[in-house]
Protein backbone atom coordinates (compact mmCIF):
# COMPACT_ATOMS: atom_id res chain seq x y z
CA UNK A 1 0.00 0.00 0.00
CA UNK A 2 1.35 3.43 -0.96
CA UNK A 3 0.68 6.63 0.96
CA UNK A 4 -1.14 9.35 -0.99
CA UNK A 5 -1.82 12.96 -0.13
CA UNK A 6 -5.00 14.83 -0.99
CA UNK A 7 -2.75 17.90 -1.40
CA UNK A 8 -0.59 16.33 -4.12
CA UNK A 9 -0.09 18.92 -6.85
CA UNK A 10 -1.31 16.45 -9.47
CA UNK A 11 -4.90 16.67 -8.20
CA UNK A 12 -5.19 19.08 -5.26
CA UNK A 13 -6.95 21.69 -7.41
CA UNK A 14 -9.35 19.20 -9.04
CA UNK A 15 -12.97 19.85 -8.12
CA UNK A 16 -14.30 17.21 -5.73
CA UNK A 17 -17.39 15.57 -7.21
CA UNK A 18 -19.63 18.21 -8.73
CA UNK A 19 -18.91 20.80 -6.04
CA UNK A 20 -16.74 23.92 -5.92
CA UNK A 21 -14.54 22.40 -3.22
CA UNK A 22 -11.31 20.67 -4.22
CA UNK A 23 -9.65 17.36 -3.51
CA UNK A 24 -6.90 19.29 -1.73
CA UNK A 25 -9.29 20.83 0.79
CA UNK A 26 -12.01 18.19 1.19
CA UNK A 27 -10.77 15.00 -0.49
CA UNK A 28 -9.52 13.03 2.51
CA UNK A 29 -12.21 10.35 2.20
CA UNK A 30 -11.56 9.50 -1.44
CA UNK A 31 -7.80 9.69 -0.85
CA UNK A 32 -8.09 7.04 1.88
CA UNK A 33 -10.35 5.05 -0.44
CA UNK A 34 -7.80 5.29 -3.25
CA UNK A 35 -5.09 3.85 -1.02
CA UNK A 36 -7.31 1.00 0.16
CA UNK A 37 -8.18 0.20 -3.47
CA UNK A 38 -4.51 -0.04 -4.41
CA UNK A 39 -4.82 2.74 -6.98
CA UNK A 40 -2.34 5.57 -7.41
CA UNK A 41 -4.50 8.46 -8.67
CA UNK A 42 -6.99 10.18 -6.39
CA UNK A 43 -8.42 12.11 -9.34
CA UNK A 44 -9.10 8.78 -11.07
CA UNK A 45 -11.26 7.66 -8.14
CA UNK A 46 -12.98 11.05 -8.22
CA UNK A 47 -13.78 10.51 -11.92
CA UNK A 48 -15.03 6.98 -11.26
CA UNK A 49 -17.41 8.23 -8.59
CA UNK A 50 -18.63 11.07 -10.78
CA UNK A 51 -19.51 8.60 -13.54
CA UNK A 52 -21.79 6.63 -11.20
CA UNK A 53 -23.26 9.71 -9.45
CA UNK A 54 -21.33 8.75 -6.35
CA UNK A 55 -21.63 12.07 -4.51
CA UNK A 56 -24.45 13.56 -2.47
CA UNK A 57 -24.85 17.34 -2.48
CA UNK A 58 -21.82 17.66 -4.70
CA UNK A 59 -18.99 16.31 -2.56
CA UNK A 60 -20.31 13.86 0.07
CA UNK A 61 -19.34 10.28 -0.74
CA UNK A 62 -22.26 7.87 -1.17
CA UNK A 63 -20.85 4.70 0.40
CA UNK A 64 -23.15 2.36 -1.50
CA UNK A 65 -21.75 3.66 -4.81
CA UNK A 66 -18.20 2.53 -4.06
CA UNK A 67 -18.59 -0.96 -5.55
CA UNK A 68 -20.13 0.46 -8.73
CA UNK A 69 -17.17 2.81 -9.15
CA UNK A 70 -14.46 0.38 -7.97
CA UNK A 71 -15.68 -3.20 -8.55
CA UNK A 72 -13.10 -4.92 -6.31
CA UNK A 73 -14.29 -2.95 -3.26
CA UNK A 74 -17.55 -3.57 -1.42
CA UNK A 75 -19.00 -1.26 1.23
CA UNK A 76 -19.96 -3.18 4.39
CA UNK A 77 -20.67 -0.78 7.24
CA UNK A 78 -20.55 2.88 8.32
CA UNK A 79 -20.26 3.38 12.07
CA UNK A 80 -21.08 6.79 13.53
CA UNK A 81 -19.17 6.08 16.72
CA UNK A 82 -15.76 4.46 17.00
CA UNK A 83 -15.58 0.69 17.64
CA UNK A 84 -11.98 -0.39 18.07
CA UNK A 85 -12.71 -4.12 17.90
CA UNK A 86 -14.64 -3.77 14.64
CA UNK A 87 -11.84 -1.65 13.19
CA UNK A 88 -9.17 -4.20 14.22
CA UNK A 89 -11.18 -7.00 12.63
CA UNK A 90 -11.60 -5.02 9.39
CA UNK A 91 -7.85 -4.41 9.25
CA UNK A 92 -7.19 -8.12 9.78
CA UNK A 93 -9.72 -9.13 7.11
CA UNK A 94 -9.14 -6.46 4.46
CA UNK A 95 -5.77 -4.84 5.17
CA UNK A 96 -7.16 -1.48 6.27
CA UNK A 97 -10.14 0.42 7.64
CA UNK A 98 -11.27 3.98 7.00
CA UNK A 99 -11.55 5.86 10.30
CA UNK A 100 -13.17 9.23 10.91
CA UNK A 101 -11.28 11.45 13.37
CA UNK A 102 -11.55 14.95 14.75
CA UNK A 103 -8.80 16.92 13.06
CA UNK A 104 -7.80 19.08 16.03
CA UNK A 105 -8.99 16.73 18.77
CA UNK A 106 -11.57 19.24 20.00
CA UNK A 107 -15.20 18.11 19.71
CA UNK A 108 -16.33 21.73 19.93
CA UNK A 109 -15.18 22.30 16.33
CA UNK A 110 -16.58 20.74 13.17
CA UNK A 111 -13.47 19.44 11.41
CA UNK A 112 -13.96 15.77 10.61
CA UNK A 113 -11.12 14.05 8.80
CA UNK A 114 -10.79 10.55 7.31
CA UNK A 115 -7.63 8.44 7.59
CA UNK A 116 -6.74 4.82 6.78
CA UNK A 117 -5.85 2.65 9.77
CA UNK A 118 -3.53 -0.24 8.84
CA UNK A 119 -2.84 -1.87 12.22
CA UNK A 120 -0.10 -1.84 14.88
CA UNK A 121 -1.01 1.72 15.83
CA UNK A 122 -0.26 2.96 12.30
CA UNK A 123 -2.29 4.81 9.71
CA UNK A 124 -1.92 6.53 6.38
CA UNK A 125 -2.93 10.17 6.67
CA UNK A 126 -4.35 11.74 3.48
CA UNK A 127 -3.44 15.19 4.80
CA UNK A 128 0.30 14.44 4.67
CA UNK A 129 0.37 11.34 2.46
CA UNK A 130 2.61 9.60 4.98
CA UNK A 131 2.42 6.73 7.46
CA UNK A 132 1.84 8.10 10.96
CA UNK A 133 0.88 6.98 14.43
CA UNK A 134 -2.85 6.77 15.10
CA UNK A 135 -2.14 8.88 18.22
CA UNK A 136 -1.77 11.93 16.00
CA UNK A 137 -5.55 12.26 16.06
CA UNK A 138 -6.64 11.54 19.60
CA UNK A 139 -10.38 11.55 18.99
CA UNK A 140 -11.71 8.93 16.50
CA UNK A 141 -15.42 9.51 15.90
CA UNK A 142 -16.48 6.83 13.41
CA UNK A 143 -15.34 4.27 10.85
CA UNK A 144 -16.27 2.62 7.55
CA UNK A 145 -15.61 -1.04 6.71
CA UNK A 146 -14.92 -1.69 3.04
CA UNK A 147 -14.22 -5.19 1.85
CA UNK A 148 -11.40 -5.69 -0.63
CA UNK A 149 -12.19 -8.53 -3.04
CA UNK A 150 -9.01 -9.02 -5.02
CA UNK A 151 -6.30 -7.23 -6.89
CA UNK A 152 -6.82 -4.19 -9.04
CA UNK A 153 -8.01 -5.42 -12.44
CA UNK A 154 -8.93 -1.98 -13.73
CA UNK A 155 -6.34 -1.92 -16.54
CA UNK A 156 -7.33 -5.39 -17.74
CA UNK A 157 -11.00 -4.39 -17.61
CA UNK A 158 -10.39 -1.19 -19.55
CA UNK A 159 -8.41 -3.13 -22.17
CA UNK A 160 -11.19 -5.70 -22.50
CA UNK A 161 -13.85 -3.02 -22.88
CA UNK A 162 -11.73 -1.17 -25.46
CA UNK A 163 -11.21 -4.36 -27.48
CA UNK A 164 -14.94 -5.18 -27.37
CA UNK A 165 -15.85 -1.68 -28.51
CA UNK A 166 -13.31 -1.90 -31.35
CA UNK A 167 -14.76 -5.25 -32.45
CA UNK A 168 -18.34 -3.99 -32.54
CA UNK A 169 -17.33 -0.75 -34.26
CA UNK A 170 -15.55 -2.73 -36.98
CA UNK A 171 -18.49 -5.15 -37.28
CA UNK A 172 -20.96 -2.29 -37.64
CA UNK A 173 -18.80 -0.59 -40.25
CA UNK A 174 -18.56 -3.85 -42.21
CA UNK A 175 -22.31 -4.39 -42.06
CA UNK A 176 -22.96 -0.85 -43.19
CA UNK A 177 -20.58 -1.35 -46.13
CA UNK A 178 -22.14 -4.70 -47.09
CA UNK A 179 -25.73 -3.64 -46.89
CA UNK A 180 -28.57 -5.83 -45.64
CA UNK A 181 -28.69 -8.19 -48.65
CA UNK A 182 -24.97 -8.90 -48.55
CA UNK A 183 -25.17 -9.52 -44.80
CA UNK A 184 -27.74 -12.24 -45.45
CA UNK A 185 -25.60 -13.76 -48.21
CA UNK A 186 -22.53 -13.70 -46.01
CA UNK A 187 -24.30 -15.48 -43.18
CA UNK A 188 -25.68 -18.08 -45.59
CA UNK A 189 -22.18 -18.74 -46.96
CA UNK A 190 -20.77 -19.14 -43.45
CA UNK A 191 -23.47 -21.68 -42.60
CA UNK A 192 -22.83 -23.56 -45.88
CA UNK A 193 -19.10 -23.80 -45.16
CA UNK A 194 -19.73 -24.89 -41.58
CA UNK A 195 -22.08 -27.62 -42.82
CA UNK A 196 -19.56 -28.74 -45.43
CA UNK A 197 -16.82 -28.93 -42.81
CA UNK A 198 -19.03 -31.10 -40.59
CA UNK A 199 -19.93 -33.40 -43.48
CA UNK A 200 -16.28 -33.74 -44.46
CA UNK A 201 -15.33 -34.66 -40.90
CA UNK A 202 -18.03 -37.35 -40.95
CA UNK A 203 -17.15 -38.47 -44.51
CA UNK A 204 -20.70 -37.91 -45.69
CA UNK A 205 -20.04 -35.08 -48.09
CA UNK A 206 -21.11 -35.79 -51.72
CA UNK A 207 -17.89 -34.38 -53.11
CA UNK A 208 -14.77 -33.05 -51.47
CA UNK A 209 -11.33 -33.06 -53.18
CA UNK A 210 -9.53 -33.03 -49.84
CA UNK A 211 -11.51 -35.95 -48.43
CA UNK A 212 -9.95 -39.42 -49.14
CA UNK A 213 -13.20 -41.25 -48.39
CA UNK A 214 -15.63 -41.26 -51.30
CA UNK A 215 -19.12 -42.76 -51.43
CA UNK A 216 -19.66 -46.05 -53.33
CA UNK A 217 -20.89 -45.88 -56.94
CA UNK A 218 -21.87 -48.37 -59.66
CA UNK A 219 -19.50 -48.69 -62.63
CA UNK A 220 -18.20 -51.17 -65.21
CA UNK A 221 -15.78 -52.73 -62.74
CA UNK A 222 -18.59 -53.82 -60.49
CA UNK A 223 -20.26 -52.27 -57.53
CA UNK A 224 -17.93 -50.03 -55.67
CA UNK A 225 -17.82 -51.03 -52.01
CA UNK A 226 -15.73 -48.22 -50.55
CA UNK A 227 -12.13 -47.12 -50.07
CA UNK A 228 -9.16 -48.76 -48.42
CA UNK A 229 -5.83 -47.44 -47.30
CA UNK A 230 -2.67 -48.71 -49.02
CA UNK A 231 0.59 -48.97 -47.02
CA UNK A 232 4.14 -49.89 -48.03
CA UNK A 233 6.07 -52.67 -46.30
CA UNK A 234 7.24 -50.24 -43.63
CA UNK A 235 3.71 -49.24 -42.78
CA UNK A 236 3.89 -45.83 -44.43
CA UNK A 237 0.59 -44.70 -45.90
CA UNK A 238 0.84 -44.52 -49.68
CA UNK A 239 -2.70 -43.43 -50.39
CA UNK A 240 -6.19 -44.79 -50.88
CA UNK A 241 -7.76 -46.95 -53.54
CA UNK A 242 -11.31 -47.91 -54.30
CA UNK A 243 -12.58 -51.42 -53.66
CA UNK A 244 -15.13 -53.18 -55.85
CA UNK A 245 -17.50 -56.08 -55.77
CA UNK A 246 -17.34 -58.10 -58.96
CA UNK A 247 -20.52 -57.76 -61.05
CA UNK A 248 -22.74 -60.84 -61.05
CA UNK A 249 -22.64 -62.95 -64.22
CA UNK A 250 -25.98 -62.85 -66.03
Amino acid sequence: MTGLSQRDTRWKNTKLGTSDTTIGSHGCTITALTMLAGLDRVDDVNDRLNKVNGYLRGNLLIWSKIEEAIPWLKFIWRGYSYDNEAVKQAIEDYGGCLVEVDFDGTPMTCDKHWVLYIGDGKMYDPWTGTERSTNVYSLPTGYAIIKTEGEDMSEELETCLTDRKKFWDERNQLYEALGEDNQTDALAEIKRLQKKETECDNHTCPECPECPIVPPVDNDFGEETGTKAVFDKNGVLLGYEKTYKSPETP
